[in-house]
């Protein structure tokens, strides 16, 4: 019971009485739910409830199903006095048949019903079929609640007990015990006790009597008294009866009006709330008049009609997205102001679209009839800056309908592409026709000439893909803005600013989600691949006939390319498209650089020649990167394409030289020769990623000098050398050098023997035969003769040196000298290096 009262009934509500029952006729089994009939009392209040029993794994669950007030109570039907019946029927709003599932709480259960109903109710409802007169029945207390006629049952007569059954009361006691301690309890004296206890009696008794007939007067008047309270209190009990009585019909009012007051309130509260949702849906659903009229009768021509229709497209699209609360949208009123808005949306959209096209096909045709400069494109600031106000409505228009692909958003910007395509391809063919008039002259036959028109061709080049870049660019930022694709830029103008800001005041302030800014870039980045449909065609075609006229174009156009990509400033449209030109570009540029190390690696002498000279090839390399240092010299940083072309062209050029040298007869001359124009081209141009090939083209020029003058002098004074090559061994061995004279072999005769075989002339001669073979090796084009003459004459000298040395040493003071001076041996060479 203590359970059903914690899980069941509130704290105030007190458990009285309660029988578990089955609905009649139902079978019990381990499965069937069984319910409980509870009888609880709250404020005077009984209500008899019904409560489901379930079973749970923490043991059974009890949750109130029904509960009925006890005047609702009608009739209580026992079905059968038998003890062992469990079935009874109470009649409250209909019939609820119980079974009970033990007989025995039955008949408690319906006296505890009928207590209750004797107490709190004015009139006892009818108790048919119910003995209350069993055994085992609770007591009842028949004062306070009487049974009625038909259930009294007959009292039964009760002796009293005899009057000297009466226990003694503790005075009573004391005084036996104070009496009979002064008398001895021997059995002489009892007689003698029994009588004086007599005499002691019946002076008593005198005594009482006289002392009765003495008040009988104070008796009377205590009878009157006594009778005049019972009357009082009768009439006192009466009137509390009565009392009573009303008091039990005051209840019940009272309760009633007290009912009635709770759902008074209630409805009062109801009606606050009600009046505060109709207020709010009024406020939800008002669209002000001058807003309004601002969607019906659009002014787009002027920049106050714009403001007024962004703030009144807002306004309308927060009242179309507002969240009604359950069930309001089932109301006619708001059906009807719905499809109010649904249509003022639609006509303003429709109004707004005829706008756009009608703008858009204007602008076109002004831009028609305007004139394409040489290598430039016309300017459209003043198309963006009069269409671009209208942006805050597109991205409305957007945001209306983001889902649909035919929305009239969509259908705007077909428009939009389909009108203004022409324009642009139209002015982009005229400068790349323009570009293709400029290079396709021929280039002069001189290298300064070529270099003229690579010049010109990389300048021209640059400023149309400047012209086309600064044009996608501005175009997709327009779109950006016009279609409401982009975040309000920092430059805005101050019509665009008024209408964003209208836009912004009226929005609200969450920024959009990731998701859609990537769609909104994602249509941006269509709508201009629209725009510029047949670019990238017409861009690649320019590309391959500047390669046709000359294939040294593909360096410059790689170069300006990749430089407007590392940029950064480019918008998403141009960077996929110069990025799909540069692959096609760097194929190019490949392709230069692959038919050059090819032509270097197949080329060969024709025929035999006196002398080489210098090869085509090394002449080719460098101009091509002496003409790329002057078109891109500029550049702090070359383009690894660029480092790349250099020291593949160098690594090919040194490989190839002496590939073709190994081949000639003069390996030295071809190599020096070659290596010095490489050298002196590297010495001039400061590049880094050349720095490394100018040791190695001026060791290259220095080795093969030095072994070509070697080889060339071959011994002009052989006696002389074989001589003194004995007098170095001689010293080598230990001999010293002031005796070297004293020696057969190297006496001072033998010495002035072998210098009087080489006199001036025969020098002269011999210098004369040298400069002709040199003059037979080496190349007009190279122009080094002079220098390797001053090669030879400097090894020359340096030989006469040191045999005049050795002369000093091994023959002091001896005067031998060579027939001719070091200044006539000098002046020799002189005749042939003026």
């Amino acid at each position: 019971m203590f359970a059903v009262q914690r899980q069941a009934f509130a704290a105030d509500e007190r458990l009285l009485a309660m029988v578990a029952v089955l609905p009649s006729g139902r079978l019990r089994n381990r499965l069937t739910k069984h319910n409980l009939i509870c009888l609880t009392v709250t404020k005077n209040l009984v209500t008899v409830h019904k409560i489901r029993v379930q079973a749970d794994t923490k043991g059974e669950v009890y949750s109130k199903r029904r509960a009925w007030a006890l005047d609702e109570l009608k009739m209580v039907d026992g079905v059968n006095t038998n003890a062992e019946n469990k079935d009874f029927i109470l009649v409250l709003d209909k019939s609820y048949p119980w079974t009970v599932l033990d007989a025995a709480e039955k008949t408690p259960f319906l006296f505890s019903l009928w207590k209750l109903c004797g107490k709190y109710l004015d009139g006892v409802p009818q108790f048919v079929n119910v003995n209350f007169s069993e055994p085992d029945r609770p007591p009842i207390d028949t004062e306070l609640y009487p049974l009625p006629a038909m259930m009294s049952a007959p009292k039964e007569p009760v002796d009293a007990p005899p009057e000297d059954c009466k226990d003694l009361t503790a005075a009573e006691e004391r005084d036996v015990a104070l009496v009979l301690a002064d008398h001895d309890w021997a059995l002489r004296s009892a007689d003698q006790l029994s009588a004086d206890l007599a005499r002691e009696i019946e002076s008593h008794e005198s005594a009482n009597v006289h002392a009765i007939l003495s008040g009988e007067r104070e008796v009377n008047k205590l009878v009157e008294e006594i009778d005049k309270s019972l009357e009082a209190l009768s009439r006192i009990e009466s009137t509390v009866e009565a009392y009573e009585n009303a008091l039990k019909r005051v209840r019940k009012d009272v309760y009633k009006v007290a009912e009635q007051e709770k759902a008074l309130r209630q409805e009062n509260k109801n009606y606050e709330r009600l009046t505060d949702d109709v207020r709010l849906l009024v406020s939800q659903l008002d669209l002000p008049y001058d807003q309004e009229d601002a969607l019906t009768h659009p002014d787009f021509e002027t920049a106050r009609g714009v403001h007024a229709s962004v703030a009144a497209a807002t306004a309308l699209q927060a009242k179309m997205q507002i969240t009604l609360k359950p069930g309001m949208s089932a109301l006619a009123v708001v059906q009807e102001r719905t499809s109010h808005f649904n249509q003022l949306a639609a006509n303003f959209a429709m109004t707004l679209v005829k706008y756009c096209k009608q703008l858009i096909a204007a602008q076109a045709k002004e831009h028609a009839v305007e004139r394409t400069a040489a290598l430039a494109l016309p300017d459209h600031a003043a198309r963006f800056e009069e269409c671009v106000a209208l942006g805050p409505l597109l991205a409305w228009l957007h945001g209306a309908d983001p889902e649909s692909r035919y929305s009239r958003f969509a259908a705007v910007g077909e428009h939009y592409c389909k009108t203004m395509n022409p324009v642009y391809l139209r002015d982009i063919k005229t400068i790349l026709e323009n570009l293709k008039t400029a290079v396709s002259g021929r280039a002069g036959k001189t290298a300064e000439d070529q270099l003229t028109k690579h010049l010109q061709f990389s300048e021209a080049f640059g400023r149309v893909l400047g012209a086309i870049v600064a044009a996608a660019n501005a175009e997709q930022g327009f779109i950006e803005e016009f279609f409401g694709l982009a975040p309000r830029p920092a430059h805005a103008s101050s019509r665009q600013s008024l209408a964003l800001e209208a836009n912004e005041s009226s929005s609200d302030p969450a920024p959009r989600s990731a998701r859609a800014a990537s769609a909104d870039s994602a249509t941006a980045l269509d709508l201009t691949r629209d725009v510029f449909t047949g670019l990238e065609a017409e861009l690649l075609h320019a590309i391959d006939s500047a390669h046709r006229i000359d294939e040294f174009n593909a360096l410059p156009m790689f170069v300006r390319v990749e430089r407007h990509l590392s940029s950064g400033r480019l918008c998403s449209f141009l960077t996929a498209l110069l990025g799909r030109c540069l692959v096609v570009v760097k194929r190019l540029v490949d392709g230069l650089l692959e038919g050059k190390v090819l032509a270097m690696a197949n080329f060969k002498l024709s025929g035999k020649k006196s002398h080489v000279g210098i090869l085509p090839f090394v002449t080719q390399t460098a101009e091509l990167i002496r003409h790329i240092e002057e078109i891109h010299g500029s550049d702090r940083d070359r383009h690894t394409v660029v480092v790349k072309v250099y020291t593949t062209l160098l690594d090919n050029v040194f490989a190839n030289i002496e590939r073709v040298a190994a081949d000639c007869k003069h390996q030295d001359v071809v190599i020096f020769e070659n290596c010095r124009i490489l050298s002196d081209l590297l010495s001039r141009l400061k590049v880094e990623c050349l720095k490394p090939y100018r040791p190695l083209a001026a060791d290259k020029y220095r080795k093969h000098l030095d072994q070509y003058v070697q080889a060339i002098i071959g011994d002009p004074l052989e006696k002389i050398t074989t001589f003194f090559d004995g007098v170095q061994q001689l010293i080598a061995s230990g001999v010293p050098m002031a005796e070297v004279g004293f020696q057969f072999a190297y006496s001072k005769q033998e010495l002035r023997a072998r210098l009087k075989d080489y006199p001036g002339k025969e020098v002269r001669k011999g210098i004369e035969q040298m400069y002709k073979r040199v003059e037979r090796h080496l190349c007009d084009e190279a122009n080094l003769r002079v220098v390797v003459l001053r090669a030879m004459q400097e090894e020359f000298v340096n030989r006469y040196k040191h045999f005049e040395s050795l002369m000093q040493s091994c023959y002091p003071g001896a005067q031998i000298k060579f027939e001719f001076t070091e200044n006539e041996l000098m002046s020799f060479f002189l005749d042939y290096t003026k």
